[in-house]
C-alpha cells in the first residue's frame, strides 16, 4: 500500500446501539467528505439530500394547503453502490473499534 493510498483512506464511522431486547446493533459507513480534496471535476460524492430550508418550506406550504405528510426510511439505500474492480476503497478504523477488530 502506498503512502498516497494511506492518505486517501476514508475514516469509518461506527454506530453501536443497545436494542430494547438487549441485543447490540451496529452500523458502519465511510466518511466520504475527505474525497472532495482529490476527486476530479466530474466525480461527485454528493448525496441527494434536501436542504433544511427546503424541507421546512415544503412542510410549511403543505401545512398551509392542508396536506398530510409522512416520512419513511429506505433500508440499505446507501449500500447499493457499484465499485469498479480496478478501484481500491480503504477504510480506516480508529479507537475502540480498531482495538476490537485487532483482538
Amino acid at each position: 500500500m502506498t503512502d498516497d493510498d494511506k492518505r486517501k483512506a476514508l475514516d469509518a464511522v461506527n454506530i453501536i446501539e443497545l436494542e430494547r431486547d438487549g441485543r447490540l446493533k451496529g452500523r458502519s459507513c465511510a466518511n466520504g467528505s475527505k474525497q472532495r480534496s482529490y476527486l476530479k471535476e466530474y466525480d461527485s460524492v454528493a448525496s441527494p439530500t434536501v436542504s433544511l430550508e427546503g424541507g421546512f418550506t415544503m412542510l410549511l406550504i403543505g401545512a398551509h394547503e392542508g396536506r398530510e405528510h409522512i416520512s419513511f426510511d429506505v433500508p440499505g439505500a446507501f449500500l447499493q453502490v457499484e465499485i469498479p474492480d480496478d478501484e481500491l476503497v480503504l477504510l480506516r478504523f480508529k479507537g475502540r473499534m480498531a482495538e476490537m477488530l485487532g483482538e
